[in-house]
């Protein structure tokens, strides 16, 4: 069975709390297809331990979206 979207070059993914669990699983998958990732959560290290991890394109933005008036 062909994987869809299995090429998603140019095009831009952002992944809420894509430093664990599915998050994580799915900032790797879009990366893999050869998507820019842009994956946001609260820890920065965990953000720059998963851009560097998973190769492709993916850069980390800290931003807690349970505080979103700030």
């Amino acid at each position: 069975m062909p994987v869809p979207y299995a090429d998603l070059e140019g095009k831009v993914v952002l992944v809420t709390g894509g430093t664990s669990g599915l998050g994580l699983a799915i900032a790797g998958a879009f990366a893999a297809a050869r998507a820019r990732v842009i994956t946001v959560g609260r820890d920065q290290k965990k953000l720059d331990s998963v851009a560097q991890g998973h190769g492709g394109d993916i850069q980390g933005m800290v931003f807690d979206l349970s505080h979103t008036e700030e």
